[in-house]
């Protein structure tokens, strides 16, 4: 049986858990995205978990900086 959670340590100490195969646990199969724009759903996930992990997030919701982050 796969381990339901891996840890990695990014450059600069940060540790990130991936849950479910990477895959969003908040989605059920059945009830997903489709094949069409689960890549894009992918790729915003990993682009706001890479901004957050870089350090340069805000406390806080702030829409402005979201929309900065490329």
């Amino acid at each position: 049986m796969q381990s339901p959670a891996h840890t990695y340590r990014l450059p600069g100490g940060v540790e990130v858990t991936v849950l479910a195969g990477g895959r969003p646990v908040d989605f059920y199969e059945t009830d997903s995205i489709s094949n069409l724009h689960s890549d894009l759903v992918y790729a915003g996930m990993l682009t706001g978990a890479c901004a957050v992990a870089a350090g340069t997030a805000p406390p806080g919701l702030d829409p402005a900086w979201a929309d900065s982050v490329r």
